[in-house]
């Protein structure tokens, strides 16, 4: 694909790097621009990585890892690192962002997780299984406690230190009648308030849903919140001990509650509680 044949090119600032993307069809240009909206950049910059992408439409493989045995190229996707050669995408990770190459490869450690800014600084990280109320927790708090939102999916946090990027991508809801099916909304168009700076983890909410009438926020012991963080942790390619060595620090030194919750109708008291364990800390 030459730049003769590109029809749309943008350039996104994420994960402390720039990539340029060129794509040989528009509406394929425009459906990544949407997607990483709160990341496109509009100053002069030497890119970190150029992606090449000829697909007609933005498909989820290029934001999201291949499943299991899907270990063969992405055709018609490549990628240039800087001073380095063009060549197809082999990588199973998706190729946006390109965490197998220069500068974000081995830099982070992943968790399925909510990111967000509190009125008062630093970072509370939200994390829970599939369905158990992560977005619309991070919703209600951007939108109703005045935090800002760093991230809904994926949380990613440089190794050895508690400070996680921002990565606003779409938020996804859940129907309410269709099983596993999400309706993804742009993170600008979701949410009142997105921070556009790294922010340090001071709080961790680990959400537990269970058959109870009242919802509870237990402080967890830091052995405990190890635990519960590791079926939490997804492949960012950093090497393993890294990501163990970062896990405990975060689980050492962030405060570290258990939210156990009865439904999504329980999740608004969240808000109260949390701003009551601060007052108790101060």
């Amino acid at each position: 694909m030459t730049d003769k044949g590109i029809a749309d090119r943008c350039l996104f600032e994420m994960l402390g790097g720039y990539i340029l993307v060129k794509c040989a069809h528009e509406e394929c240009g425009r459906g990544i621009a949407d997607y990483f909206s709160p990341h496109v950049c509009t100053r002069l910059v030497t890119p970190d990585v150029i992606v090449e992408c000829d697909w007609m439409k933005a498909s989820r493989y290029l934001f999201r890892a291949r499943p299991a045995g899907k270990d063969v190229c992405l055709d018609g996707v490549y990628i240039t690192a800087l001073y380095g050669q063009r060549e197809p995408w082999l990588s199973s990770y998706p190729p946006l962002p390109p965490l197998t190459f220069p500068p974000f490869a081995g830099r982070f450690v992943a968790l399925h997780g909510a990111a967000l800014v509190p009125p008062d600084g630093g970072a509370l990280l939200i994390l829970g299984e599939r369905g158990g109320g992560k977005t619309t927790l991070a919703v209600d708090l951007v939108n109703y406690g005045n935090y800002a939102l760093l991230t809904d999916e994926t949380a990613f946090i440089h190794i050895r230190t508690l400070l996680v990027e921002p990565f606003g991508i779409p938020l996804g809801f859940r129907s309410s009648t269709i099983e596993d099916s999400k309706r993804l909304v742009p993170a600008i168009k979701a949410v009142r308030t997105i921070a556009k700076r790294p922010a340090w983890v001071t709080q961790v909410v680990i959400l537990e849903r269970a058959n109870i009438s009242e919802p509870r926020l237990t402080v967890l012991s830091a052995a405990d919140a190890l635990r519960s963080m590791l079926p939490h942790h997804l492949d960012a390619s950093a090497a393993q001990d890294e990501a163990l060595l970062t896990l405990g620090r975060l689980a050492s030194e962030a405060k570290t509650y258990r939210f156990t919750h009865g439904g999504y109708g329980h999740l608004p008291a969240l808000r109260s509680m949390l701003k009551v364990q601060t007052q108790l800390q101060r």
